[in-house]
């Protein structure tokens, strides 16, 4: 009888310590389908008071970058400021998740070396084609560029190592440059499959360290017609869907084409102010001449649909088109995001 009560003990122990564990990993880390607000802050070296707007913030996820993988920073600064954004007011816990750029090489990088430029290595391409300047699209199936990033002590490791509870991915639609593309065609393979194993690669890398670091994939929205890319992220960000921005131009408030009738039609140039128009006829790329809500939505309620959470980042800051975007979107069960296009300042919850 002594035994069988012990047993029992032993038992009810092993019990109360899974479901504290449960709470306490819930505490630690907030499930990623609560959030309701977010905040996008990338041009930002996230100095004192700008931290602690943050951390004062009712925002369940911030996206900042990890500014110790910059010259001039001291190895645990990102481990300082992760931890001071955990904290929200209120006693909860908010997610931080750290900026990583997949495609392309960024010469304001630790990793980067003197006398790195195009060509040289020969993983390096060609300058970024939306004019962001020190950003180079790479050959990213070269085994150097991903050891780089994915490697042993690499930059994900580092992001890992100062507390981070995740990476925000970004040009992942890189296997579309046409440096890229014709990179691969020399060597003979599939950008677009590239990417995916990429991307693959990169959270496999991370879950083996930590299974519940959250993987969220931006833009890129045809590639969630690949089940294996999908099971390889947690999330998915998609920009200029409703109102964008443009390079040397507006920062935001421009409208983007819902279907493709609208595209280059006289009622959608009609709505395009001064500054828009400009930015318009100026650059063929810029995502006032492709439909936004009509190609994009659907292919973000698939992943939706496969239990992913869907954010949504668009350029405004004008009230009326921001309370636009953040109704529609959540409308749509998606998780809105609206600011200036260079990311650089802080933006209250939207």
């Amino acid at each position: 009888m002594a035994n069988e009560g012990n047993a029992s003990v032993r038992h009810l122990t092993i019990i109360l310590l899974v479901l504290c564990g449960n709470a306490w990993a819930t505490e630690e880390r907030p499930p990623l389908a609560g959030v309701q607000n977010w905040l996008l802050l990338l041009n930002s070296d996230l100095e004192a008071p700008v931290a602690a707007r943050i951390a004062g913030s009712t925002h369940d996820l911030v996206v900042v970058d990890h500014v110790s993988s910059q010259p001039g920073f001291s190895a645990d600064k990102s481990f300082t400021v992760v931890q001071q954004l955990r904290a929200r007011p209120d006693g909860g816990r908010r997610l931080v998740i750290a900026y990583l750029n997949v495609g392309q090489a960024e010469s304001y990088r630790t990793y980067w070396k003197k006398g790195w430029r195009i060509g040289k290595p020969s993983w390096i391409l060609g300058a970024d084609p939306d004019g962001w300047q020190d950003n180079y699209p790479v050959a990213f199936w070269s085994k150097d560029w991903k050891a780089l990033i994915a490697g042993e002590g690499g930059v994900l490791a580092s992001i890992q190592n100062a507390g981070f509870d995740g990476v925000y991915l970004d040009w992942i639609g890189g296997f579309e440059d046409s440096n890229v593309l014709a990179k691969a065609k020399r060597e003979g393979v599939d950008a677009r499959a590239e990417m995916v194993a990429w991307v693959r690669e990169v959270s496999r890398a991370a879950k083996a360290r930590d299974p519940g670091f959250l993987i969220i994939a931006q833009n890129a929205a045809p590639l969630l017609s690949d089940a294996g890319y999908v099971d390889a992220i947690d999330a998915v960000a998609h920009e200029d869907i409703w109102f964008t921005g443009a390079d040397s131009g507006p920062q935001g408030d421009c409208p983007v084409p819902r279907t493709e009738a609208e595209v280059g039609s006289p009622e959608f140039l009609a709505s395009l102010n001064g500054p828009c128009r400009k930015a318009y006829g100026r650059d063929a790329a810029n995502a006032m001449h492709f439909a936004g809500e009509a190609a994009i939505v659907p292919m973000l309620q698939r992943a939706q649909a496969m239990g992913k959470t869907v954010f949504t980042v668009d350029y405004a800051t004008e009230p009326h088109n921001v309370s636009a975007i953040v109704s529609t979107s959540r409308a749509l069960g998606f998780v809105p995001f609206a600011g200036a296009r260079l990311l650089k300042n802080y933006v209250e919850p939207n």
